[in-house]
């Protein structure tokens, strides 16, 4: 599985077994079989009711699902085994915005920018979420921090570096002459 693993290390399983069934089931859940993929999951959770990883999936699985509370449950599990463990914030994140928890959201976008402050697709998501919020700086210091550090010279232009969704022109038309504003007072 060494190319497919997930985009996180498996540190917690010593024991070759569980590594197998972790193995097995990513695959599975790479592939769509959610159900089949949370069975071995859940074996290695009967095995060792800590394993990071197998907590860590089990929540990715319940994100597919939209079972967002079960999801925000196996991640908070995650997180309180281990603080560190960068990629349960931005999917908790995730799973708080889609049940409207805003505030927790934003919250967990923020814990996660201070493991990877040049994550462009977290400050997007942090800034969707801050607008949900109706935080109109933040969500324009959110959205210009992902703009900026999306933009490369030479590979693509500031325009395709915005690719949050908004609802209607005239929001987005809005916010565009906000930044205007704001970049030139030079207060972003």
């Amino acid at each position: 599985m060494a190319e497919n693993r997930p985009p996180h290390p498996l540190p917690f399983t010593d024991d070759p077994s569980l590594e197998s069934m972790l193995e097995q089931g990513f695959t599975l859940h790479q592939n769509g079989q959610l159900d089949q993929a949370e069975t071995y999951y859940q074996r290695v959770l009967v095995a060792d009711p800590g394993n990071i990883d197998a907590l860590y999936l089990t929540g990715g699985v319940h994100m597919m699902r939209k079972s967002y509370f079960e999801a925000v449950a196996y991640l908070t599990r995650v997180l309180q085994t281990d603080t560190n463990f960068v990629p349960a914030y931005a999917l908790l994140a995730e799973a708080q915005k889609n049940l409207g928890d805003w505030r927790n959201a934003a919250v967990n976008y923020r814990l996660a920018l201070d493991y990877e402050p040049e994550n462009p697709k977290l400050w997007n998501q942090l800034g969707n979420v801050l607008r949900e919020k109706g935080d109109t700086a933040g969500t324009q210091k959110a959205f210009f921090a992902s703009a900026k550090l999306k933009y490369q010279p030479g590979e693509n232009t500031p325009s395709d570096a915005i690719d949050f969704t908004y609802t209607s022109k005239t929001k987005l038309l809005h916010d565009i002459e906000q930044l205007r504003y704001l970049l030139d007072k030079k207060k972003i």
